[in-house]
């Protein structure tokens, strides 16, 4: 442990190791990389981290960390924390401002990398021919001059991002917060339970570009109020990206496709909610074989749909027009998809819960195989139900009608209107609309008395939730 000025380029050779312990600060004093090509451990703590970092402003700024072949796959990261490095030159130098892994693959793990740029690809990370992982990291504040501010990934790269935040990053180009693609051969990195927030690009893709026959999965993820020239949350050109329980809204476009800007792509949406766009949701070029469902579509400026020179033959046969009711007897088109408010608990606060009255509730797909939503609770909730739309599994149910409140002994005894099997649940609570607490769950019964009124507050509230095995929402 100590502090470190770096004053020259310094190496792990192949075949060789460096263990670094917590508290350790590499300060490089000058435009130098710290080239990996055996085994880097660098395992800080949350209280004691490691840093890599310089005093040095523009192009005197060090050259980030550089992953270079298979020996140093087995590198490991964690609390680290990469910071001001700057890629510069011809390539490869110019890719990965703070880490650039070429077909090497390591893994981080509780680290933060910000502030990094790049004057091509990968401000803060560039994947090439990798598979490295990412868990609990938070990638912000990166730039590029091209793209991918945050992340890139191209060339067979298929890195794993596992409950990261990636926030803040700006490109020049395209790929604010993500880029993946490549003109050649497949790039198809996972993102699952990550946040994709306030990243922008001048050209496509605020949030994600999505490029040349990429296959990214996204599950559980949020893509919030990033801003792009097209696509302000994700652009799919001549790809297969894949949306599953995601969110993205409150994202802008200056010119199509606020939330989605599909082109000549194959992408699918599957039980993720498309709202608050500033400009049309979605945006259709040449991409009638993408596939819309199970999802939410509402309160887009510019309308939730719109395509190329108005010829809706540009995106999927009939979406977004209303012919079926689903689950929850809502209107939806063909592919089940709905256009009601989401009903997020405070989207101004940055939460995306799905609050009790949320018509996304037990409206998802009921072949559903996601079993966890980003918070680690199961889906669906409850075990019978349909799954919720969303990142958020919110347990299912909704209010009954008719209840009657009498006093009986001094007890509070509730009544109300049989709605379908049961089993029912009922809420206590002190204020109108509050969520309240559980008091009980019956079955077989439309009555239940209060045993602990006496104790109640001089106000309270009930409400019971009607809970449907095998359908949706009820």
């Amino acid at each position: 442990p100590g502090v470190y000025y770096v004053i020259d380029t310094i190496s792990v050779n192949s075949g060789d190791s460096l263990r670094v312990l917590p508290e350790t600060i590499f300060i490089f004093d000058g435009p130098y990389p710290f080239e990996i090509y055996g085994i880097l451990v660098a395992e800080g703590t949350e209280s004691d981290s490691i840093v890599f970092t310089t005093e040095q402003t523009g192009s005197n700024r060090w050259r980030g960390l550089r992953f270079e072949g298979s020996g140093s796959s087995g590198s490991r990261l964690v609390y680290c924390l990469i910071e001001k490095g700057y890629a510069i030159g011809n390539w490869p130098r110019n890719y990965g401002g703070g880490v650039f892994c070429y077909a090497a693959s390591p893994s981080f793990a509780n680290c933060v990398l910000r502030c990094n740029s790049a004057d091509w690809y990968g401000g803060g990370v560039s994947c090439y021919y990798s598979s490295s992982s990412f868990t609990n990291c938070t990638i912000s504040e990166n730039s590029t001059l091209s793209d991918g501010g945050g992340i890139y990934c191209c060339e067979y790269s298929s890195p794993n991002f596992a409950n990261c935040a990636i926030n803040g990053n700006s490109a020049f180009h395209d790929g604010g917060g993500v880029w993946c693609g490549s003109m050649d051969y497949l790039s198809s990195p996972n993102f699952t339970n990550c946040t994709i927030s306030g990243n922008s690009a001048s050209r496509c893709g605020g949030g994600l570009h999505c490029s040349w026959l990429s296959s990214p999965m996204l599950r559980n993820c949020a893509i919030i109020d990033n801003t792009a020239g097209c696509g302000g949350g994700a652009y799919c050109y001549c790809s297969s990206a894949s949306f599953v329980h995601c969110i993205l809204s409150a994202n802008s476009a200056n010119e199509v496709g606020g939330g989605m800007c599909c082109y000549s792509s194959l992408a699918s949406f599957n039980g993720t909610i498309i709202a608050f766009s500033n400009g049309p949701g979605f945006y259709f070029e040449n991409s009638a074989g993408s596939q819309i469902e199970y999802c939410t579509i509402f309160g887009n400026s510019g309308g939730n749909f719109t395509f190329h020179n108005s010829d809706p033959f540009h995106g999927p046969l009939l979406v977004g027009q209303p012919f079926v009711l689903n689950a929850n007897a809502d209107s939806a088109d063909i592919y089940m998809n709905i256009f009601v408010d989401p009903m997020f608990a405070d989207t101004a606060a940055g939460d995306f819960h799905l609050t009790d009255f949320s018509h996304c509730t037990g409206a998802g797909d009921p072949a559903d195989t996601v079993t966890t939503d980003f918070e680690g609770d199961p889906r669906p909730n409850p075990s019978w139900s349909f799954p919720d739309i969303g990142a958020d599994e919110h347990w299912s149910g909704s209010p009954v009608l008719h209840l009657v409140v009498s006093i009986t002994e001094g007890n509070a005894v509730l009544h109300w209107t049989p709605f379908g099997a049961g089993p029912y649940s009922i809420y206590g609570a002190t204020e109108l609309f509050a969520a309240g607490a559980l008091l009980a769950t019956v079955s077989d019964t439309t009555t239940w008395t209060d045993g602990e009124t006496a104790s109640r507050p001089w106000r309270y509230l009930y409400y019971v939730m009607a809970e449907w095995p095998g359908r949706g929402r009820r």
